[in-house]
């Protein structure tokens, strides 16, 4: 194995409270159980530059990293751990001479219907893995978008004849407010976990978006690897579990799904 990993995983230390140390923590669990072969490394933000921006900053930061690829994701992006390293983290996913990148499909909620929406040429910011031998130069690109971080990305990448592959998700909605997809659970709303439970986002109450993340990430534990789960304990105790009356694997059935599709650990690729 050589001295420096192959991949880096970036994430942003973004907000605070219970719900935001509880993603951090299950982050700092994944990283011990992941190391040497993939480093995990913080963005402190000090200076709270906005997520786009802060992208930016973490680009220019990896020109001085000699890992070949990068993933650019969030504290409330749980990956499927059964899945193995090459799989949750995207590896496995760039087929192409020209690949630059794999990401996800951005998305929207609709407030009356509660489905999502997908856009499959538009990448969400959160989740892209970067080849950084075929990425633009931090100079040559930028991450801010219009009217979320990254969803330019492929347009840009484009303009270099570079390439990136989106997978599409599938809504986890009623069981929570997030998406699933191959590579993981993404909960959202992650800027409102702390805010008034009474109050209203996009239409949405924040108690029940609230109550169903607190669900889906006593959930997500319970779905993961048994030598992950006995490290999590061993370093922050039993009650990073949480409590449910009823566990199930939710998981599971989106794992047959995206296996049935053929997403499961190469996405299907939507408006290249």
């Amino acid at each position: 194995m050589s001295a420096q990993p192959n991949l880096t995983i970036r994430l942003i230390r973004a907000f605070h409270g219970p719900r935001h140390e509880r993603l951090r923590n299950i982050w700092e669990a994944i990283a011990e159980y992941i190391s040497p072969k993939v480093n995990v490394r913080w963005f402190a933000n000090t200076k709270r530059l906005q997520h786009a921006e802060c992208y930016d900053v973490m680009w220019r930061e990896e020109q001085e990293f000699d890992n070949q690829y990068v993933l650019f994701t969030e504290e409330d992006f749980l990956p499927d751990l059964t899945a193995g390293i090459g799989n949750w983290t995207g590896l496995g996913s760039f087929k192409f001479a020209t690949q630059a990148a794999v990401g996800i499909m951005y998305c929207t909620r609709s407030p009356k219907s509660r489905e999502i929406s997908q856009q499959g040429a538009v990448p969400g910011g959160w989740f892209i893995c970067i080849n950084k031998d075929r990425f633009p130069e931090a100079d040559e690109i930028t991450f801010a978008g219009n009217p979320d971080p990254c969803n330019q990305v492929r347009a840009r990448l484009a303009d270099f004849k570079k390439i990136i592959s989106l997978a599409p998700g599938e809504d986890g909605y009623p069981h929570h407010y997030g998406v699933e997809y191959p590579f993981g659970t993404h909960l959202f709303w992650s800027c409102h976990y702390h805010d008034d439970p009474k109050a209203r986002v996009s239409g949405f109450k924040l108690g029940t978006i609230q109550k169903k993340v607190d669900w889906r990430v006593s959930q997500w534990i319970h779905e993961q690897p048994e030598d992950f789960k006995d490290i999590l304990v061993a370093r922050f105790g039993s009650d990073i579990l949480g409590s449910c009356s009823e566990f199930i694997d939710l998981r599971d059935g989106f794992r047959r799904s995206f296996a049935s599709s053929g997403a499961s650990a190469a996405p299907k690729r939507k408006s290249l």
